[in-house]
Protein backbone atom coordinates (compact mmCIF):
# COMPACT_ATOMS: atom_id res chain seq x y z
CA UNK A 1 0.00 0.00 0.00
CA UNK A 2 2.67 2.23 1.05
CA UNK A 3 4.48 2.15 -2.51
CA UNK A 4 1.32 2.99 -4.11
CA UNK A 5 0.06 5.43 -2.30
CA UNK A 6 3.84 7.15 -2.84
CA UNK A 7 3.45 6.82 -6.22
CA UNK A 8 0.02 8.39 -6.38
CA UNK A 9 1.06 11.09 -4.95
CA UNK A 10 4.19 11.70 -7.19
CA UNK A 11 1.91 11.34 -10.22
CA UNK A 12 0.32 15.07 -8.79
CA UNK A 13 3.57 16.56 -8.32
CA UNK A 14 3.20 16.49 -4.74
CA UNK A 15 6.89 15.75 -3.86
CA UNK A 16 9.51 18.26 -4.94
CA UNK A 17 12.65 16.21 -3.75
CA UNK A 18 13.67 12.98 -2.35
CA UNK A 19 13.56 14.27 0.97
CA UNK A 20 10.13 15.43 0.48
CA UNK A 21 9.00 11.66 -0.61
CA UNK A 22 10.76 10.16 2.30
CA UNK A 23 9.56 12.62 4.77
CA UNK A 24 6.04 11.13 3.63
CA UNK A 25 6.73 7.87 3.52
CA UNK A 26 8.35 8.25 7.43
CA UNK A 27 4.70 8.86 8.39
CA UNK A 28 4.12 5.10 8.09
CA UNK A 29 0.61 6.22 7.02
CA UNK A 30 0.30 2.18 5.19
CA UNK A 31 0.90 0.65 8.86
CA UNK A 32 -1.36 2.64 10.34
CA UNK A 33 -4.10 2.19 8.05
CA UNK A 34 -3.70 -1.48 8.28
CA UNK A 35 -3.80 -1.55 11.74
CA UNK A 36 -7.67 0.07 11.70
CA UNK A 37 -9.20 -2.29 8.85
CA UNK A 38 -10.42 -5.55 9.57
CA UNK A 39 -8.39 -8.27 7.70
CA UNK A 40 -10.80 -9.15 5.26
CA UNK A 41 -11.23 -5.20 3.87
CA UNK A 42 -10.77 -5.19 -0.07
CA UNK A 43 -7.57 -4.04 -0.79
CA UNK A 44 -8.77 -1.30 -2.99
CA UNK A 45 -11.00 -0.14 -0.56
CA UNK A 46 -8.06 -0.03 2.13
CA UNK A 47 -5.96 1.63 -0.31
CA UNK A 48 -8.10 4.95 -0.21
CA UNK A 49 -7.99 5.07 3.14
CA UNK A 50 -3.65 4.64 3.03
CA UNK A 51 -3.91 7.54 -0.28
CA UNK A 52 -6.02 10.01 2.34
CA UNK A 53 -3.77 9.39 5.31
CA UNK A 54 -0.56 10.38 3.31
CA UNK A 55 -1.96 12.85 1.11
CA UNK A 56 -3.44 14.53 4.97
CA UNK A 57 -0.28 14.00 6.53
CA UNK A 58 1.76 15.70 3.63
CA UNK A 59 -1.03 18.94 3.57
CA UNK A 60 -0.24 19.17 7.30
CA UNK A 61 2.90 19.44 7.46
CA UNK A 62 3.93 21.75 4.03
CA UNK A 63 0.21 23.69 3.60
CA UNK A 64 -0.83 24.55 7.53
CA UNK A 65 2.51 24.24 9.06
CA UNK A 66 4.58 26.30 6.38
CA UNK A 67 3.90 27.28 2.78
CA UNK A 68 1.36 30.03 1.27
CA UNK A 69 -1.83 29.15 3.16
CA UNK A 70 -0.23 28.82 6.55
CA UNK A 71 0.58 32.92 6.82
CA UNK A 72 -2.86 33.89 6.69
CA UNK A 73 -6.54 32.65 7.87
CA UNK A 74 -7.95 34.04 4.53
CA UNK A 75 -5.77 32.10 2.51
CA UNK A 76 -6.39 28.84 4.07
CA UNK A 77 -9.36 29.76 4.19
CA UNK A 78 -9.63 30.32 0.59
CA UNK A 79 -7.79 27.04 -0.07
CA UNK A 80 -10.42 25.20 1.44
CA UNK A 81 -12.87 26.44 -0.67
CA UNK A 82 -10.90 25.42 -3.64
CA UNK A 83 -10.79 22.26 -2.10
CA UNK A 84 -14.13 21.87 -1.21
CA UNK A 85 -14.90 22.90 -4.72
CA UNK A 86 -12.77 20.18 -6.21
CA UNK A 87 -13.64 17.09 -4.17
CA UNK A 88 -17.60 17.83 -5.22
CA UNK A 89 -17.08 17.86 -8.48
CA UNK A 90 -14.71 15.04 -8.95
CA UNK A 91 -11.97 15.15 -11.69
CA UNK A 92 -14.13 16.00 -14.72
CA UNK A 93 -15.04 19.69 -13.24
CA UNK A 94 -11.46 19.87 -11.11
CA UNK A 95 -9.75 23.52 -12.90
CA UNK A 96 -7.51 24.27 -10.16
CA UNK A 97 -3.25 23.91 -10.25
CA UNK A 98 -2.71 22.86 -6.78
CA UNK A 99 -1.43 19.53 -6.51
CA UNK A 100 -3.48 18.43 -3.52
CA UNK A 101 -6.46 19.77 -5.10
CA UNK A 102 -5.85 17.64 -7.94
CA UNK A 103 -5.09 14.49 -6.20
CA UNK A 104 -8.09 15.20 -3.44
CA UNK A 105 -10.06 15.71 -6.46
CA UNK A 106 -8.94 12.37 -7.81
CA UNK A 107 -9.48 10.85 -4.66
CA UNK A 108 -13.16 11.64 -4.17
CA UNK A 109 -13.80 10.52 -7.56
CA UNK A 110 -12.42 6.73 -6.62
CA UNK A 111 -14.37 7.09 -3.40
CA UNK A 112 -17.33 8.37 -5.39
CA UNK A 113 -17.44 4.98 -7.93
CA UNK A 114 -16.96 2.47 -5.23
CA UNK A 115 -18.92 3.17 -2.33
CA UNK A 116 -22.74 3.73 -2.10
CA UNK A 117 -24.13 7.55 -2.56
CA UNK A 118 -24.60 8.24 1.37
CA UNK A 119 -21.16 7.42 2.26
CA UNK A 120 -19.88 9.26 -0.45
CA UNK A 121 -21.96 12.65 0.93
CA UNK A 122 -21.06 11.78 4.34
CA UNK A 123 -17.15 11.46 3.24
CA UNK A 124 -17.60 14.94 2.22
CA UNK A 125 -19.50 16.21 5.45
CA UNK A 126 -16.88 15.45 6.94
CA UNK A 127 -13.91 16.83 5.05
CA UNK A 128 -16.04 20.50 5.89
CA UNK A 129 -15.74 20.03 9.05
CA UNK A 130 -11.86 19.54 9.18
CA UNK A 131 -11.92 22.92 6.76
CA UNK A 132 -14.09 24.80 8.91
CA UNK A 133 -11.30 23.17 12.24
CA UNK A 134 -8.37 24.05 10.08
CA UNK A 135 -9.81 27.57 9.96
CA UNK A 136 -10.69 27.62 13.36
CA UNK A 137 -6.53 26.84 14.10
CA UNK A 138 -5.42 29.52 11.89
CA UNK A 139 -7.31 32.67 13.34
CA UNK A 140 -6.08 30.88 16.80
CA UNK A 141 -2.87 31.48 15.89
CA UNK A 142 -2.89 34.37 13.66
CA UNK A 143 -4.98 36.96 16.25
CA UNK A 144 -3.59 35.35 19.42
CA UNK A 145 -7.10 34.98 20.78
CA UNK A 146 -6.86 33.05 23.89
CA UNK A 147 -8.81 29.87 23.13
CA UNK A 148 -10.20 27.64 25.84
CA UNK A 149 -9.01 23.45 26.14
CA UNK A 150 -12.75 23.29 25.73
CA UNK A 151 -12.88 25.08 22.58
CA UNK A 152 -10.02 23.25 21.47
CA UNK A 153 -12.02 19.53 22.10
CA UNK A 154 -14.96 21.05 20.65
CA UNK A 155 -12.70 21.36 17.02
CA UNK A 156 -9.92 18.20 17.86
CA UNK A 157 -11.81 15.41 16.04
CA UNK A 158 -11.65 17.36 12.56
CA UNK A 159 -8.67 19.06 13.25
CA UNK A 160 -7.26 15.65 13.18
CA UNK A 161 -8.98 13.93 10.57
CA UNK A 162 -10.34 10.96 13.08
CA UNK A 163 -13.36 11.91 11.09
CA UNK A 164 -11.83 10.48 8.23
CA UNK A 165 -10.26 7.47 9.67
CA UNK A 166 -13.57 6.46 11.26
CA UNK A 167 -15.40 6.82 8.02
CA UNK A 168 -12.67 5.01 6.13
CA UNK A 169 -13.35 2.20 8.17
CA UNK A 170 -16.97 2.29 7.42
CA UNK A 171 -15.79 2.38 3.85
CA UNK A 172 -13.39 -0.19 3.47
CA UNK A 173 -15.25 -3.13 5.93
CA UNK A 174 -18.45 -2.11 4.01
CA UNK A 175 -20.84 -1.45 6.58
CA UNK A 176 -24.26 -0.26 6.34
CA UNK A 177 -25.13 1.34 9.21
CA UNK A 178 -28.75 2.14 9.71
CA UNK A 179 -29.29 5.90 9.53
CA UNK A 180 -31.05 6.16 12.91
CA UNK A 181 -28.54 3.71 14.67
CA UNK A 182 -26.04 6.14 13.92
CA UNK A 183 -27.30 8.96 15.70
CA UNK A 184 -28.24 7.05 18.42
CA UNK A 185 -27.00 8.63 21.83
CA UNK A 186 -25.10 5.63 22.87
CA UNK A 187 -23.36 4.81 19.36
CA UNK A 188 -22.71 8.51 18.63
CA UNK A 189 -20.18 9.09 21.94
CA UNK A 190 -18.89 5.72 21.64
CA UNK A 191 -17.46 6.81 18.06
CA UNK A 192 -16.64 10.14 18.85
CA UNK A 193 -14.97 9.26 21.95
CA UNK A 194 -12.65 7.08 20.20
CA UNK A 195 -12.05 9.58 17.61
CA UNK A 196 -11.16 11.74 20.20
CA UNK A 197 -8.87 9.56 22.22
CA UNK A 198 -7.33 8.96 18.59
CA UNK A 199 -6.48 12.69 18.36
CA UNK A 200 -5.05 13.06 22.16
CA UNK A 201 -2.84 10.43 21.69
CA UNK A 202 -1.70 12.31 18.94
CA UNK A 203 -0.99 15.40 20.96
CA UNK A 204 1.03 13.33 23.14
CA UNK A 205 3.11 11.84 21.00
CA UNK A 206 3.68 14.92 19.04
CA UNK A 207 4.61 17.68 21.53
CA UNK A 208 8.15 15.95 21.64
CA UNK A 209 8.40 15.96 17.67
CA UNK A 210 7.04 20.26 17.61
CA UNK A 211 9.44 20.82 20.33
CA UNK A 212 12.47 19.38 18.55
CA UNK A 213 11.32 20.68 15.27
CA UNK A 214 11.36 24.40 16.90
CA UNK A 215 14.92 23.88 18.31
CA UNK A 216 16.43 22.77 15.64
CA UNK A 217 15.14 25.38 12.70
CA UNK A 218 15.39 28.09 15.57
CA UNK A 219 12.48 28.94 16.23
CA UNK A 220 9.36 29.33 19.12
CA UNK A 221 7.74 26.50 20.44
CA UNK A 222 4.14 26.84 19.05
CA UNK A 223 1.91 27.52 22.15
CA UNK A 224 -1.34 27.46 20.96
CA UNK A 225 -3.86 25.49 19.85
CA UNK A 226 -2.44 22.34 20.79
CA UNK A 227 -3.83 20.53 24.41
CA UNK A 228 -0.61 20.21 26.17
CA UNK A 229 0.05 24.24 25.76
CA UNK A 230 -3.14 24.87 26.78
CA UNK A 231 -3.27 22.97 29.85
CA UNK A 232 -0.15 24.64 30.91
CA UNK A 233 -1.71 28.29 30.81
CA UNK A 234 -5.45 26.53 32.10
CA UNK A 235 -3.62 24.89 35.74
CA UNK A 236 -0.21 27.23 35.19
CA UNK A 237 2.06 24.30 35.11
CA UNK A 238 4.98 22.82 33.77
CA UNK A 239 4.90 20.47 30.57
CA UNK A 240 5.15 17.20 33.06
CA UNK A 241 1.86 18.43 35.00
CA UNK A 242 0.06 19.10 31.56
CA UNK A 243 0.84 15.86 30.17
CA UNK A 244 -0.01 14.50 33.18
CA UNK A 245 -3.42 16.01 33.20
CA UNK A 246 -3.47 15.06 29.53
CA UNK A 247 -2.64 11.74 30.28
CA UNK A 248 -5.91 11.64 32.83
CA UNK A 249 -8.14 13.35 30.42
CA UNK A 250 -7.50 10.64 27.90
CA UNK A 251 -8.00 7.44 30.40
CA UNK A 252 -11.11 8.71 31.95
CA UNK A 253 -12.59 9.10 28.00
CA UNK A 254 -10.83 5.22 27.15
CA UNK A 255 -13.19 4.08 30.03
CA UNK A 256 -16.52 5.78 28.90
CA UNK A 257 -15.85 4.88 25.61
CA UNK A 258 -15.49 1.10 26.70
CA UNK A 259 -18.65 0.93 28.95
CA UNK A 260 -20.31 2.95 25.79
CA UNK A 261 -19.06 0.06 23.81
CA UNK A 262 -19.92 -2.63 25.83
CA UNK A 263 -23.89 -1.06 25.76
CA UNK A 264 -23.96 -1.01 22.07
CA UNK A 265 -22.44 -4.73 21.89
CA UNK A 266 -24.89 -6.33 24.29
CA UNK A 267 -28.08 -3.91 22.70
CA UNK A 268 -30.80 -4.24 20.17
CA UNK A 269 -28.56 -2.97 16.95
CA UNK A 270 -27.48 -3.88 13.60
CA UNK A 271 -24.83 -5.98 13.47
CA UNK A 272 -22.67 -3.32 11.51
CA UNK A 273 -23.17 -0.50 13.97
CA UNK A 274 -21.79 -2.70 16.33
CA UNK A 275 -19.25 -3.67 14.22
CA UNK A 276 -18.62 -0.07 13.45
CA UNK A 277 -18.31 1.12 17.22
CA UNK A 278 -15.75 -1.80 17.71
CA UNK A 279 -13.51 -0.94 15.11
CA UNK A 280 -13.30 3.03 15.65
CA UNK A 281 -12.62 1.84 19.47
CA UNK A 282 -9.55 -0.53 17.74
CA UNK A 283 -8.22 2.43 15.82
CA UNK A 284 -6.90 3.76 19.46
CA UNK A 285 -5.01 0.82 19.94
CA UNK A 286 -3.83 1.31 16.25
CA UNK A 287 -2.66 4.58 17.24
CA UNK A 288 -1.01 3.60 20.10
CA UNK A 289 0.88 0.81 18.30
CA UNK A 290 1.59 3.19 15.00
CA UNK A 291 3.35 6.37 16.95
CA UNK A 292 6.07 5.32 18.94
CA UNK A 293 7.53 3.41 15.90
CA UNK A 294 6.30 6.40 13.58
CA UNK A 295 9.52 8.30 11.74
CA UNK A 296 7.17 10.82 11.62
CA UNK A 297 7.35 11.47 15.44
CA UNK A 298 11.09 9.95 15.83
CA UNK A 299 12.95 11.28 13.12
CA UNK A 300 11.15 14.48 11.42
CA UNK A 301 13.60 15.59 9.24
CA UNK A 302 14.82 11.84 7.90
CA UNK A 303 18.17 12.91 8.46
CA UNK A 304 18.47 12.53 12.58
CA UNK A 305 21.55 10.17 13.65
CA UNK A 306 19.81 9.49 17.16
CA UNK A 307 16.07 9.35 17.21
CA UNK A 308 13.82 11.34 19.47
CA UNK A 309 12.96 10.20 22.64
CA UNK A 310 9.12 9.64 23.03
CA UNK A 311 9.26 10.68 26.68
CA UNK A 312 5.33 10.08 26.96
CA UNK A 313 5.41 6.02 26.89
CA UNK A 314 3.36 4.00 29.07
CA UNK A 315 0.31 6.51 28.81
CA UNK A 316 -2.34 3.79 29.18
CA UNK A 317 -0.71 2.06 32.07
CA UNK A 318 -1.27 5.55 34.78
CA UNK A 319 -3.83 4.39 36.64
CA UNK A 320 -7.16 6.67 36.63
CA UNK A 321 -7.43 9.32 39.40
CA UNK A 322 -11.08 9.58 39.14
CA UNK A 323 -13.26 8.29 36.66
CA UNK A 324 -15.73 10.91 37.00
CA UNK A 325 -17.04 13.18 34.03
CA UNK A 326 -14.53 15.44 32.42
CA UNK A 327 -15.26 18.75 33.31
CA UNK A 328 -15.59 20.12 29.42
CA UNK A 329 -19.08 20.83 28.07
CA UNK A 330 -18.90 19.54 24.67
CA UNK A 331 -17.63 15.92 25.54
CA UNK A 332 -19.22 16.01 29.14
CA UNK A 333 -22.36 14.55 27.46
CA UNK A 334 -20.60 11.63 26.96
CA UNK A 335 -21.69 10.64 30.80
CA UNK A 336 -24.99 11.67 30.43
CA UNK A 337 -26.11 8.48 27.82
Amino acid sequence: MEQRSLDWMESFDLFGSPTARRQSANTDSARLISYMMPNSAPTDLVQLGSDLFYLAFSFDDHRTDTGSTSRTTDALVNWFHDFMYAITVGTQGCRFHDPYHRAAAELSQRIRELTPPKLWRRWLDLCQGVAWAAAWEAAQRHTGTPGTLDDFLLVRRDLGFATGATIHIEIAAELAVPESERYDLPVKAAVEAAEMLLCLDDDIYSYPKEHWQAEHEDRRMPHEPTAIPLLMREHGCGVTEAFHHLADLRNRIMLRAVRLAERVRSGQYHRDTRTLVDLSLGCVRAGLDWAPNAKRYTDPDGQSEVEIELVWTGITDRPLTTDAPAPYPTIAWWWDV
